[in-house]
């Protein structure tokens, strides 16, 4: 078994050439923003995009000299394209969206936003601006090629009860998601996002004689934009489950003002490589926030986990913990900031990564990181990375139970302190379903003698 702690520079400069591809073209740009009819502002964002895009080097997910992702079959040039002029829907249940219609709240697909020319101002002043940019050659693909998306608002003062729930169904080409969130004042949500592949059994693409595309790159790339404004309680849960042959993008910023609570859940469970960043920007004194990060990584899975933090004001609050599996010959990297910066004077910062490796060719990289330009805070870090504790294992097999049983229920209790910290039922309901089927658990603990509910 493997495992690893290294501190890097994460403003590491690329020297590779840049390289751009015949099927990614200002006339495919144009043709989606065509079919869409959007308006001039985001074409001109788009192409923006694809010139920054073009002049940018392929990524190469280095973290230090030895602390590196491998990722062997990203050619973009795979790429079908063509794909992105379908017009995909996002599932939400219409009642619910009804129902929160007759309160000023909002949730609808982004272009049908964009035609009501009332939203317009409001999208063109959110959408890819302060949370998220083109920043590097994937995020700028990013940005010149989203297809679909959504747009969730809440006014001031209003409370959603109960948890919006969002079904992105992924098929095996290319998918570019956005979700943007407004929350105003004073203003209150849950939103649960579930990222699945379009067959439903997920069983991995090479076992699907009948799939149609066998010659082309599985890509799904994904931004969410979180603006929760003063006095908002918000939480967001990502729940991603994608098959075995896609590579998977995800960006997720949430900019935190004044007196705002925001609490990020990401889980990553499926594709066959992942690049997840979860960022809270904590721009408002009185802020809190906890990004509380769950994985499960077996076979040939590559899992590179991202959490950022910055403070960049007094009196902010925030806590992250990210816990999970490696096992097979499957390899994560967990690399995590917590930047203080000089005008976050009293602010409190603590992350903290654990993982347990379940064989001995499975690999994890853990890369916590503190930057701290004021003395007047208190910031702390910790992470551990090991097999299962065996003297908790002989503890339990003196009790009665066998090796195999006693190491399914340390397993259990690993995963279900993060599921109570969460406490959100739609959500650890997906999580439990996911996680003791692909490890083999039963859903009633011997430990407990109940059913998880």
């Amino acid at each position: 078994m493997i495992a690893k702690t290294e501190t890097i520079n994460i403003e590491q400069k690329k020297i590779e050439p840049k390289k751009t591809f015949q099927n990614i073209t200002e006339e495919l740009v144009r043709t989606i923003s065509k079919n869409r009819n959007e308006p001039k502002w985001l074409l001109d964002k788009r192409l923006s995009a694809l010139k920054l895009f073009n002049e940018l080097a392929m990524p190469d997910f280095k973290y230090g000299i030895t602390v590196k992702m491998n990722a062997i079959g990203l050619d973009y040039s795979k790429l079908d394209a063509d794909s992105l002029l379908q017009k995909k829907s996002i599932e939400i249940e219409n009642k619910k969206s009804k129902e929160y219609a007759k309160q000023g709240i909002l949730i609808l697909d982004f272009y049908e936003a964009l035609k009501q020319k009332k939203y317009e101002d409001m999208i063109k002043r959110y959408f890819m601006t302060e949370c998220v940019k083109a920043k590097d050659k994937i995020t700028a693909l990013h940005a010149a090629l989203f297809s679909r998306g959504l747009l969730i608002y809440i006014p001031k003062g209003k409370l959603i009860n109960g948890t919006v729930e969002i079904d992105f169904k992924v098929d095996n080409s290319l998918n570019f998601d956005n979700i943007l969130v407004i929350a105003e004042e004073n203003s209150k949500a849950t939103i649960v996002e579930n990222i699945f592949a379009a067959n439903s059994n997920n069983k991995d693409r090479r076992e699907n004689k009948e799939d149609s595309y066998t010659n082309s790159l599985q890509y799904r790339s994904s931004v969410i934009e979180i603006f929760a404004n003063p006095s908002s309680n918000l939480i967001f849960c990502s729940v991603q489950n994608l098959n075995r042959e896609t590579f998977n993008f995800s960006f997720k910023t949430a900019l935190i003002e004044k007196d705002a609570v925001f609490n990020w859940v990401d889980a990553c469970m499926g594709s066959k490589f992942s690049h997840a960043e979860t960022t809270s920007l904590m721009k408002g004194s009185g802020s809190k926030t906890n990004n509380w990060g769950m994985f499960l990584a077996d076979k040939e899975q590559q899992f590179g986990i991202h959490a950022n933090t910055i403070h960049f004001t007094h009196n902010t609050i925030s806590d992250m913990l990210t816990r999970g599996i490696i096992a097979d010959n499957a390899k994560t990297i967990y690399q995590g900031l917590i930047h203080i910066q000089q005008p976050a004077s009293q602010s409190n910062g603590y992350q903290r990564a654990d993982a347990i490796l379940m064989s001995d060719t499975a690999e994890a990289d853990v890369i916590p990181m503190l930057e701290i330009d004021n003395s007047d805070v208190r910031c702390t870090h910790g992470s551990t990375v090991g097999q299962i504790d065996k003297e908790k294992l002989f503890y339990l097999m003196c009790r009665g139970m066998n090796e195999k049983t006693a190491g399914k229920e340390l397993i259990r209790g690993f995963y279900e302190q993060m599921l109570a910290r969460i406490n959100i039922k739609e959500l650890t309901g997906i999580l439990r379903a996911i996680i003791y089927e692909r490890l083999g658990i039963e859903q009633e603990s011997i430990i407990y003698g109940e059913k998880n509910q």
